[in-house]
């Protein structure tokens, strides 16, 4: 599988970025306790907290001129109020969550789709918003940090000592900007989208609008700084504008911890850091938690107004939006609580409260709630995952860890207003169960790494905060053995240590258990329903359904009666955390479309991801509807048998290798459904040869394998020599609803001629022809027929690619010949999966259930051709 390392780089720049914030935050404030920075919030006027919130709101309205000028851009006309709310809802959103570029994204497609923009449009708007965001950065930026160029402090560490440099690189861009939008009318093509350059009549408002927006969130922060900071605004805002562009390149939700050690650096030496950090805090509250608040339930209520105004149609969509973002929600609301806990074990107790403690708590259970809190604490952030993945058992684990959590709290410091938060999210909790549907283990992704780092990161700023609480407390090893009442810092270091070594012991247990296995394999019962289908319904690949390495999900299953047959059903196998359909579904066309929502929503339930393979395109509508992305993987060769015909000079070949074979004494026999039962042990002698003599071993799933009792449902053609010993055999797919013949196993004995199986093939054409067959299925060519163009998907030109260039392994090109010399006509086969990011281990898990188990070194997919047929 293909490494993202981009996404790598990620997981490990982010928390580098984040660590070297919180030592140089530390580093700040080594001289002063959590008592002075409570003191430094207290003393801010209340005042100069309303103008801070003032500007900060309008700091988000300048912002909804971002979204007013991109949608005029985009060649569309909406009201303003539409515009600003989705504006608002957006950045608050993005400046919170973090990559806001992807989430601010999200939400604005989901307000703007509503408002009849297509994704164009919509990309559009949010690719102008982006531009008028840098390019009032670079108007404020060239005037503010070039005039006059400010000093930055030796002891910050940065790699310039003024912002002369910085402030005329950001003047040379934006001269850049204007000189592009002056000079160039032609439109931007991007991935064959056509991206009109922006009219320089707009580009006063884009300058206008970003720099009120960046001016009026440095006066919310410039409002709350101490009152003994003696500077002026201008040279603050050169000191915020370049922290915050820092922070924004850190992609860390809000720049948090990024932002304040600059801030902290930048003005080192003017005031206690202590004070200023005070504000750097509530500057947090004020511009960042406040308007996520609001947007939160400026959000729900535009969510509630679409579902419209009846009654029954509102409670329809409060239960779809309830279903889609309630367990997001109660994920958030865990991994807080489990936060709160895992904080809360480092910090002090209170004085007041321990000596309570000490007359009703014995001393060994308070020490133990004390370390068990910060456990639970580090459980509940885990199965916050499994909250966010809808898992059942999560669920009812969650509620548990609720309980203990709220008891721990009291009997460690009476530490009611903790027990009291958890309380309430345990309330909220339990009401929620219906959400949490899914069967499988707490999840398949439990510690993924990229919630293991988040879990990671909570316990270092735990780890941060209790050295920040105790660093007058003198280090020593002795410290973790010291057990008291007032041994707060003690049970701080033991609480750190267990929890961190819990993190680990679960992140081991989970990276050595294996995935979910998904249904039980199918009983004798269903094989006898599927068998009924298949000769109702079932095309020639529907045999495959007889192998029993398959499993069967039904249509109409719950809703019928008992004793009622069922009216379809697909055939499908689990590999890891992949559900896969071989093929289409088999049965009426209400059954199919019922199947295809039934059988991802079921593999959901399991959280694994649903795919079908090898479908045709008869129902490609319907998978696109419900949601799959649509990969061609090659195409199959359907031979018309009305017209075919061994006569001709184009068929000389042909009938030269079925006379000098007949002269030769091998005669073509085709073996009922008894006689190859009679015929087994022959069968597996001719079998067997052709396994050791080609080196391979048996493939499954999506191509037949022996298998006696497999082998006993079909007719079988044979060849036999002059002695009547079977020499080559290949069982026979039919379908009478189709009128279609296939051929599965060809196999050959060491001691038959090299053209026996094209003397096997050729007789079966000609038997099936005279028994009223009318379509003869050679099966599929991998990767063929797919376009190879210059603006072809990465997919298209990986599976041309592939077929023009992959003869070490496979003999893609010679497969597709042979069985183009019967003039067939050419049936496209595809994949369709849940998603396309998920796709290369989709692939994974499909190989290896194509390969029974087993995945050879450098084997991505197995090619499914007719077993045998390659050879010929």
């Amino acid at each position: 599988m293909k490494i993202k390392w981009r996404s790598v780089l990620i997981l490990i720049i982010i928390p580098v970025l984040f660590f070297l914030a919180a030592r140089s935050i530390y580093n700040e404030l080594r001289p002063y306790g959590l008592k002075d920075i409570l003191t430094g919030i207290r003393s801010i006027p209340g005042c100069r907290f309303l103008l801070s919130l003032a500007a900060a709101m309008f700091s988000y309205t300048a912002l909804t001129g971002f979204d007013w000028l991109g949608v005029r851009y985009s060649g569309k006309h909406i009201r303003y109020r539409s515009v600003a709310l989705t504006s608002f809802v957006s950045y608050v959103f993005g400046n919170n969550i973090g990559f806001s570029g992807l989430s601010g994204s999200a939400v604005r497609y989901r307000f703007y789709s509503a408002q009849g923009l297509s994704t164009v449009e919509i990309v559009r708007v949010i690719g102008y918003g982006f531009l008028t965001f840098w390019v009032g950065l670079f108007s404020v930026s060239s005037g503010i940090l070039v005039l006059p160029p400010h000093t930055v402090p030796e002891t910050s560490s940065f790699p310039f000592h003024s912002t002369l440099p910085l402030g005329i690189l950001f003047g040379m861009i934006l001269i850049a900007y204007v000189c592009v939008i002056l000079v160039r009318r032609e439109p931007i093509r991007i991935k064959g989208h056509l991206f009109p350059i922006p009219s320089p009549k707009m580009l006063p408002f884009q300058i206008l609008f970003s720099m009120t927006d960046w001016l009026m969130a440095g006066l919310s922060l410039y409002m709350l700084l101490p009152s003994s900071l003696h500077i002026g605004f201008l040279e603050f805002f050169s000191a915020f504008i370049l922290a915050q562009t820092l922070a924004v390149f850190s992609n860390i939700p809000g720049g948090i911890g990024i932002f304040e050690s600059l801030i902290l650096a930048l003005l080192a030496g003017r005031t206690d850091s202590s004070l200023l950090f005070s504000s750097l805090l509530l500057f947090r509250f004020v511009y960042y938690l406040v308007p996520l608040a609001v947007g939160a339930i400026l959000f729900l209520l535009h969510e509630l107004f679409l579902a419209g105004d009846k009654t029954r149609r509102t409670l329809g969509a409060v239960g779809n939006l309830m279903s889609s973002f309630l367990p997001t929600v109660m994920a958030i609301l865990t991994f807080i609580g489990g936060s709160i806990l895992t904080i809360s074990g480092t910090i002090p107790a209170l004085p007041e409260r321990m000596k309570w403690i000490k007359l009703m708590i014995p001393f060994p259970v308070m020490e133990a709630s004390h370390f068990l809190g910060s456990l639970s604490g580090v459980l509940l952030m885990v199965l916050a995952l499994g909250i966010l993945n809808r898992t059942r058992l999560s669920y009812y684990a969650t509620l548990a860890v609720y309980v203990s959590g709220i008891l721990f709290s009291l009997l460690k410091g009476l530490d009611y207003e903790e027990a009291a938060v958890l309380a309430v999210f345990f309330l909220l909790l339990i009401p929620c169960r219906k959400y949490f549907y899914r069967k499988s283990r707490i999840t398949s992704d439990v510690l993924s790494p990229a919630w293991f780092l988040l879990v990671a990161i909570m316990l270092i700023s735990g780890f941060w905060i209790g050295m920040f609480s105790y660093k007058h407390v003198e280090y020593t090893h002795e410290l973790f053995w010291q057990f008291g009442f007032s041994s707060d810092a003690s049970r701080f270091l033991r609480a750190t240590l267990g929890s961190a070594v819990f993190l680990f012991v679960i992140s081991l247990l989970v990276s050595l258990r294996k995935g979910g296995g998904g249904p039980a394999v199918a009983t004798e019962a269903e094989r006898v329903v599927v068998r009924q289908l298949r000769t109702q319904w079932g095309g020639c690949e529907s045999s495959l359904s007889l192998l029993p390495d398959k499993r069967f999900l039904f249509a109409n299953t719950d809703e019928r009666r008992e004793g009622t047959t069922p009216e379809g059903f697909i055939m499908y196998g689990v590999s890891g955390k992949t559900w896969v359909s071989m093929g289409d579904p088999v049965g009426s066309d209400a059954a199919v479309r019922e199947l295809i929502v039934k059988f991802r929503t079921a593999a959901h339930a399991d959280d694994a991801h649903a795919l079908f393979y090898q479908i045709s395109e008869r129902n490609l509508p319907l998978y696109i509807e419900f949601g799959y992305t649509i990969y061609k993987i090659g195409e199959a060769a359907v031979l018309n048998l009305i017209p075919f015909s061994l006569a001709g000079g184009e068929r000389s070949s042909f009938r030269n290798t079925i006379n000098r074979l007949t002269r030769e004494g091998f005669a073509f026999e085709v073996l009922n459904a008894e006689k190859t039962v009679e015929a087994l042990g022959n069968l597996r002698r001719v079998s067997d040869e052709w396994l050791k003599n080609k080196n391979v071993r048996e493939k499954g799933f999506s191509l037949g394998y022996f298998d006696e009792i497999y082998l006993s449902h079909f007719r079988t053609a044979v060849i036999r020599d002059s002695s009547g010993r079977i020499m080559a055999f290949s069982n026979l797919w039919e379908s009478e609803v189709f009128k279609e013949i296939s051929i599965d196993l060809m196999r050959y004995s060491d001691s038959a001629p090299p053209s026996v199986m094209d003397f096997l093939f050729l007789k079966i054409m000609m038997w099936a022809k005279e028994s009223g067959f009318e379509r003869f299925n050679l099966g599929m060519a991998p990767f063929s027929g797919i376009p190879d163009v210059t603006l072809a998907p990465l997919w298209n030109r990986f599976g041309a690619a592939l077929f023009h260039h992959g003869e070490n392994f496979y003999n893609f090109q010679g497969l597709r010949n042979y069985k183009e010399k019967f003039d067939p006509e050419w049936k496209s086969r595809y994949l369709a999966v849940q998603g396309g990011f998920g796709l290369p281990r989709n692939l994974v898990d499909l190989a290896i259930l194509i390969g029974r188990g087993k995945l050879k070194s450098g084997e991505i997919l197995e090619p499914s051709a007719t077993n045998g047929i390659e050879e010929c």
